[in-house]
């Protein structure tokens, strides 16, 4: 072999070593993600790939980790579909449920969900009180009787529900966690940190379209 084509050879040897150690070929089920054994509802279209954030407000790991899935997903490609659902295991867990439905019924958006994380883990505040909660809401612009309508409605007892059974579906014991294409979940326990359960999660949503 040529020297030029020797040198060739060996970047591309290198190249792909290099790309194989930022993303391994392949993960493996029981190690770095859990394959659940009947599929979980997704509400995606067929030829989308859903993907779920698991996440408690009271969680500081979710508060850590919730910038960076925020960039993440919005950098996922067209044929992927990113929500984030409220787990509501724990104390807190079903209020904190009740927050984040309410903001999106009243559609408060990114704004709302960051400062309530900020009011949680910066500002100390523990707002799992409804008159705290209830203050918080007027602080952002909420009307206290709009507020009130929506808190106690049958709609958000609705959608608490059916996140409760969306969890129990995928099994999800820890947050955060990511639930992709209603057939496997993850998080950074079994990938040994945040990026690397990025990196899974890219992972499995390739697996999801073959």
């Amino acid at each position: 072999m040529s020297r030029p084509a020797l040198i060739l050879a060996l970047a591309a040897v290198l190249t792909a070593t290099a790309a194989n150690a930022q993303f391994p070929a392949r993960y493996v089920a029981g190690e770095h993600y859990t394959a659940l054994d009947s599929s979980a509802p997704t509400r995606a279209e067929a030829d989308q790939v859903a993907v779920i954030e698991f996440f408690v407000y009271g969680c500081s790991h979710c508060y850590e980790f919730d910038p960076m899935v925020t960039e993440w997903a919005n950098e996922l490609a067209d044929d992927v579909t990113f929500r984030r659902v409220p787990a509501t295991f724990g104390q807190a867990g079903p209020i904190y449920a009740r927050v984040f439905y309410t903001a999106k019924a009243l559609d408060l958006g990114q704004a709302f969900h960051e400062a309530f994380f900020d009011g949680i883990h910066q500002a100390g505040r523990r707002l799992v009180a409804t008159d705290d909660i209830r203050a918080f809401f007027v602080e952002q612009g909420v009307a206290g009787d709009a507020f009130d309508k929506t808190f106690n409605s049958e709609v958000i007892d609705e959608r608490v529900a059916n996140a409760t059974r969306l969890i129990q579906a995928y099994g999800v014991t820890a947050v955060p966690s990511l639930g992709v294409a209603g057939r496997f979940w993850t998080n950074p326990r079994q990938t040994g940190g945040y990026e690397p359960m990025l990196n899974v999660a890219d992972f499995l949503i390739d697996r999801a379209r073959d």
